[in-house]
Parts: C-alpha cells; sequence; structure tokens
C-alpha cells in the first residue's frame, strides 16, 4: 500500500485499513464536492465536516488524521494550518487509502490514522487518452447565488518506456442553502468553502528504466480562493435566529488557500522490502561506519538483529561476510523474486509471513486468524 509504505497487501499489515475505490470516490464526490466530504460521508469513523478549508475539529476515531498524496505528508511540522485536506483536485484522484489508529508510518502527525489520496496511474499500454469532466449544481430553487460548476480535463499518453499526464481543473462554488433555502452563515476566521473559486493542475511523467525500476516526477498546483461576495450576518440563539450572509465585501484579502508539491521518486522491485532496508544500512555504513554501534545495539537489546543486518548487507552489496544457516534463510527470502520482479519461492514466503504472526500474536490468537483467513479466502 502507499499510505503504508510497504509493498505487503492490507490483510498483511497489523491495522485497521478501508480502501475507497475509484467508482466509489467519483460517485461519492459528485455529490459532496471533496475528497474529505466524501470520506467523512462514506466512513463512520471520520467526523462530519466542518466545510471549511481548515479541518479543525475534524478526526478520525477521535484524533487528528495525518493528509497524504500518494504517501507524502501534505502537513508541516513546524505549523499546522490544518489545511491539508485541501491540497488537490478530486479529478485526479484515483482511490484513497484509509489507515485507521495512530501510527508512524509518515513520521508525524498520524495520531488517528492516515488518508491517503493515491493519484491516477500511469498509462500501461502505447497510445494517449483523455478524460474530461463537466458539471454544474445549484440550490433547490436554482438561484444564481447558489450556482456552481467545474470544468477538468486529463491527458495520458505512453511511448515505449516513458509515459506522461497532465491535466487542469477549474471549479466555481456558490454559497451553501440551508434546508429552507436560507444562505448559510460565513466564518471568516476558518476560511470558507463557499462562494470560492479553486484552480488545479497536474503533472506527472516517467519512465521505466527496466522491467522492474522505474524513475518518476509528479508535480501539483492546488489555488484555492474566495470570491468575498458576502459578509456574515449574526443570528440570535435566543430567538431561534441562525446566522446567515448577505451581499457585501469584507476589507482586506479574501481567505486563500495554495499548496504546490513536486515528488521525484525511483522506486525498483529488486529493492523492494527488506532489500531497500540492507542497502540503506550499506550505505550508513560506508559512510558513518561501525564505532559505538554494538553499544548502542546492546542498550535497546538489539545486538543480534543489527548483527544479522550487517551481515546480510555485506553479503548483498559488500565484500561478502560469513552466514549462519539462519542468515541464508532469509537471505532466499529477501531474493524470492525473478528477473521481473514477480514473486517467487512461495513456501519460503510464507513461512517467513507465518513467523512474523507468531511474533506478533499468542499462538491461539495466531491459530484463529489463520483459520479465519483461510476460511475467507
Amino acid at each position: 500500500m502507499t499510505a503504508a509504505r510497504t509493498i505487503l497487501p492490507a490483510s498483511a499489515l497489523p491495522l485497521t485499513v478501508d480502501v475507497i475505490d475509484r467508482e466509489t470516490l467519483s460517485r461519492q464526490v459528485a455529490v459532496s464536492g471533496s475528497v474529505v466530504d466524501a470520506v467523512s460521508a462514506l466512513l463512520p469513523a471520520f467526523s462530519p465536516t466542518r466545510e471549511k478549508i481548515t479541518g479543525f475539529g475534524e478526526t478520525l476515531r477521535g484524533r487528528s488524521p495525518l493528509y497524504a498524496i500518494n504517501g507524502i505528508p501534505q502537513t508541516t511540522p513546524i505549523r499546522d494550518g490544518a489545511r491539508d485536506g485541501y491540497t488537490i483536485d478530486p479529478f485526479f484522484i484515483d482511490r484513497v487509502e484509509v489507515i485507521y489508529g495512530s501510527n508512524a508510518l509518515q513520521g508525524i502527525g498520524a495520531t488517528g490514522g492516515v488518508v491517503n489520496q493515491v493519484i491516477v496511474g500511469a498509462p500501461k499500454e502505447n497510445g494517449w487518452s483523455a478524460r474530461t469532466l463537466l458539471q454544474g449544481n445549484s440550490g433547490d430553487d436554482f438561484s444564481g447565488d447558489s450556482l456552481g460548476g467545474k470544468v477538468a480535463g486529463l491527458v495520458s499518453v505512453r511511448s515505449g518506456r516513458f509515459d506522461a499526464t497532465a491535466g487542469a481543473a477549474f471549479e466555481r462554488r456558490g454559497v451553501f442553502l440551508d434546508g429552507r433555502g436560507r444562505r448559510i452563515g460565513l466564518d471568516g476566521n476558518q476560511s470558507e468553502i463557499q462562494d470560492t473559486d479553486s484552480l488545479s493542475f497536474f503533472g506527472r511523467a516517467g519512465f521505466d528504466l527496466s522491467n522492474t525500476a522505474r524513475i518518476e516526477v509528479i508535480a501539483n498546483r492546488f489555488r484555492l480562493e474566495g470570491n468575498n461576495h458576502y459578509v456574515p450576518v449574526d443570528g440570535n440563539r435566543a430567538l431561534g435566529i441562525p446566522a446567515t450572509s448577505r451581499r457585501g465585501q469584507t476589507p482586506g484579502q479574501p481567505s486563500t488557500g495554495l499548496a504546490e508539491m513536486v515528488s521525484a521518486s525511483l522506486a525498483d522491485g529488486d529493492l523492494a522490502g527488506g532489500m531497500r532496508n540492507l542497502w540503506d544500512v550499506h550505505c550508513l555504513v560506508a559512510e558513518f561506519g561501525t564505532d559505538g554501534l554494538a553499544g548502542r545495539a546492546a542498550q535497546h537489546g538489539l545486538s543480534h538483529e543489527v548483527a544479522r543486518a550487517l551481515r546480510l548487507a555485506a553479503a548483498l552489496y559488500g565484500e561478502g561476510a560469513r552466514l549462519t544457516p539462519a542468515d541464508r534463510l532469509c537471505l532466499r527470502r529477501l531474493t524470492a523474486r525473478d528477473g521481473w520482479g514477480r514473486a517467487t519461492r512461495p513456501f519460503t514466503r510464507m513461512a517467513f509471513y507465518i513467523r512474523s504472526h507468531w511474533l506478533r500474536m499468542p499462538p491461539a490468537m495466531l491459530a484463529r486468524h489463520l483459520w479465519t483467513k483461510w476460511r475467507k479466502g
């Protein structure tokens, strides 16, 4: 999964995972208008949204979620502006992966879980394809205040090992109306979604270096700006009068959100999972040496594990090492792929899969878990 930064399927993760597929997401976004609102409507664990740019008060299982695009966190550890839910247009999203529970998979911010937005995939066949969207929306009375619409387009091309995708989306939102046709009050402090325009540009270029290796660059720019056509009108709780809005202009610059992202990645199936981790170990040892490493490993009770990692890294990427029988089994599992990056040695993989669960679960719980997985296919 992209959200978990691993090639393991969701069933192999010690976490609860939900995946909102493209069809379900597109159907819900057509009604709600944003990925955040779609996730809130489809997943009971996500709190109702406030329909603002900022996500203050919106929680996943009672705590703050971390939003990501292709596994890239959209927040910053220095100052959380709480606007990370609106950083890309939903037109460019293929699916949404939600990992429940506090975790450190992305390093920061995921006290409630991770909401990862996976962009549209690269074209697989030579040639070009295109997708467009034209839609409009209004209130029940079709008043001009509530009118809005969206136009978007996406073009993909592939020629041999090279592929590229580019798209743009523009959306105009009118004011929101309640069930009686009254304008909903604006909150200038929290940056409104209503009465705004958004313009988004997306691009991706990739090149397959081999059958298992790929280099890819992704760029995204999303700007959402208020039109400043309305001002708030206070309500009165004692008299049962709700807050609303009227035509007017608020002094100063309208609320604006701007998100820009550029990401470059190099992925190789031959360096999946533990192979990549051992490459990191090899590079760190080559640069910094091993002085003090044994002492720190002993301090944390990891002497055996660190020593094995050093031996395997040297055997794979260095000048070789004397391996134990257990090391050779680990090496057999790490290299269980053919020249095309496809999985091989199924019995070895299954043995290590069972061992991983054995380490996480008591034997009785493990037996029930494996029985349930086998029974459900």
